[in-house]
């Protein structure tokens, strides 16, 4: 990355407003999450320039001696720009586990400031090379259409990420020229996480393939398959209203009637209302059961099984396992 290329400062605060436009935020008070990191500045000046109503927080992991002074730089800069401040300090336990549980710390928090202040969303500096990597790492691992929808540009929980149409060097060309200071996380350098090694490695290989415009065309990608997802979700749902019988299982000609990538939504469904943590190997395992003859089963985890008997489909206990 080339970090001195000119990016016209002008377009990326119009990508970040046709963001808004869409998302239908242009009068909606917005929660900016600021960490200090360039993509994070990058929005807020963004959003700043858009002259949307603006707030700012900042959450303190407390995990690293500088974070204090992180906290304090975005202070000072939104006290340049005349926006209101917030920070939040969370305590989280060291070991396994320790970034999933920072990031859960960090928007329950944001979640708390957003509710106190009255507004309507949080934003988030996620950018284009964010959602290139995800897509990447994703497919990589044998994602279905869903996953293929990568970093979402609205969530279900008030969180949008109007910077999905900037890729992470126009970002950092805009804080830099805009003369704005910033911090470099060490862990963005850490090639012990798998999408710092994607960053580093798979990426520039594929840029060096296919060209400059592959980050963008990734999560352009992504952004066709979220809208394509939202379609056969509501569709699956739909079946699957219609599939339920009276008893609460799942007609079984019902589901065998729906086409594939239909079927394999509403089966994802039953076993997510069912608290069933599903992978793509175990949603085929469970239609081959329901695609047999006769009564069948197929062992889910939590000592559960799917199965198959009466015409219905049906999540239920295991029976218990007898001693010696």
């Amino acid at each position: 990355m080339n970090p001195e290329q000119d990016h016209d400062p002008g377009l990326i605060v119009q990508s970040v407003v046709d963001a808004l436009h869409r998302l239908g935020l242009t009068e909606r008070g917005i929660l900016a999450a600021v960490s200090g990191g360039p993509d994070s500045l990058a929005l807020m000046h963004a959003l700043h320039r858009a002259k949307v109503l603006l707030e700012v927080a900042t959450i303190d992991h407390r995990l690293r001696p500088e974070s204090a002074a992180e906290v304090e730089l975005v202070h000072e800069q939104c006290v340049q720009l005349g926006l209101r401040f917030h920070s939040r300090a969370v305590t989280v336990a060291p070991g396994n586990g320790l970034e999933a549980a920072a990031r859960d710390a960090r928007y329950a928090a944001l979640q708390a400031i957003r509710a106190e202040r009255g507004l309507s969303v949080i934003a988030t500096g996620h950018t284009a090379s964010d959602q290139a990597e995800t897509v990447l790492m994703r497919l990589g691992r044998g994602s279905a259409l869903g996953g293929a929808a990568g970093i979402l540009e609205r969530r279900s929980d008030g969180v949008v990420r109007p910077m999905l149409g900037v890729t992470r060097e126009e970002a950092l060309s805009f804080v830099l020229r805009q003369g704005v200071p910033y911090v470099d996380d060490a862990m963005n350098h850490d090639l012990g996480f798998t999408r710092v090694k994607v960053r580093r490695t798979v990426v520039p290989a594929l840029q060096a393939a296919l060209g400059p415009q592959v980050e963008r065309a990734l999560a352009r990608f992504a952004r066709h398959a979220a809208e394509d997802d939202a379609v056969l979700q509501e569709q699956a749902r739909t079946a699957l209203e219609r599939a339920v019988r009276s008893d609460g299982t799942i007609d079984r000609v019902a589901l065998l009637s729906l086409q594939r990538s239909i079927a394999r939504r509403v089966t994802a469904m039953v076993l997510e209302r069912a608290a069933v943590p599903i992978d793509s190997q175990l949603i085929d395992e469970c239609l081959r059961a329901v695609e047999g003859k006769g009564p069948a089963t197929a062992t889910l985890p939590g000592d559960l099984l799917l199965t198959v008997r009466d015409g219905g489909v049906a999540v239920e206990s295991a029976p218990p396992r007898r001693a010696g």
